[in-house]
């Protein structure tokens, strides 16, 4: 769903499928992927992303067309160092930039894929 107006410009439900497609997905909408019994998983996709001043301790994936990763990469936020402590983080974008205070823990894994174009 479109996630800054809850849904009114984008929501659409898939059941029983195995792969899913989305066509014309607004930036800033969410994707729930879940089944009886199972936590949900929640996909976001953005134009763009800056992360700082966070430490992530489960699998994470980030979608968007720009993703910067560093203790100070936008000047709205509190400044603060990245790091991946445990599980899989991914990164899909055109670019993803990142910058000092960045750190990977042994036993976390840090995936990126840039290409020209986002996946569907």
């Amino acid at each position: 769903m479109s996630t800054p107006d809850n849904g009114a410009s984008y929501y659409e439900i898939k059941d029983s499928v195995q792969v899913a497609r989305f066509s014309n997905l607004p930036y800033g909408s969410s994707i729930c992927i879940t089944k009886p019994g199972y936590i949900p998983y929640i996909l976001e996709y953005h134009k763009t992303i800056a992360i700082q001043n966070r430490n992530f301790a489960r699998d994470h994936i980030f979608m968007a067309e720009d993703a910067f990763v560093g203790y100070h990469v936008i000047p709205e936020a509190y400044p603060g160092p990245v790091s991946i402590d445990e599980g899989k983080t991914v990164f899909f974008g055109n670019t993803v930039t990142i910058e000092n205070d960045f750190e990977v823990k042994l036993g976390a894994e840090l995936e990126i894929n840039t290409s020209d174009y986002l996946p569907e």
